[in-house]
């Protein structure tokens, strides 16, 4: 059994996915207004406009902060391991061959949105 199996492929295709999106639609339902709302909590009890902005600096500077060490730690542990260096190259060219329709597809939409093809 594998990955070409009908069974496995139709499990995946009529139960899993279908399941798996149902299960992330409704976790994004409860947790973004559960965020908005401690947000908006959060900024009204402070009160002072003065207060919001200091903690507003420190979340920004905290966020920058994070969002760098986090990209910087993905590039050590990318070039550390070198992960493109594992795919053979039938199946570098087998992949390459399967996506590069859909890529070229999401390439021009994004240059066409609009139906009459001109560009906005």
């Amino acid at each position: 059994m594998g990955t070409s199996n009908p069974t496995v492929e139709m499990v995946n295709d009529y139960l899993a996915v279908p399941l798996g999106q149902i299960f992330l639609r409704m976790l994004f339902m409860v947790v973004m207004p559960l965020v908005f709302a401690s947000i908006a909590l959060g900024v009204a009890g402070l009160g002072d406009i003065r207060r919001v902005g200091r903690v507003g600096g420190k979340a920004i500077g905290y966020f920058i902060i994070t969002t760098a060490l986090a990209a910087t730690l993905g590039l050590i542990v990318v070039n550390f391991t070198k992960p493109w260096e594992r795919v053979s190259p039938e199946t570098r060219t087998a992949l390459m061959e399967r996506f590069q329709k859909d890529a070229s597809n999401r390439v021009e939409a994004r240059r066409c949105p609009r139906s009459d093809g001109h560009p906005d």
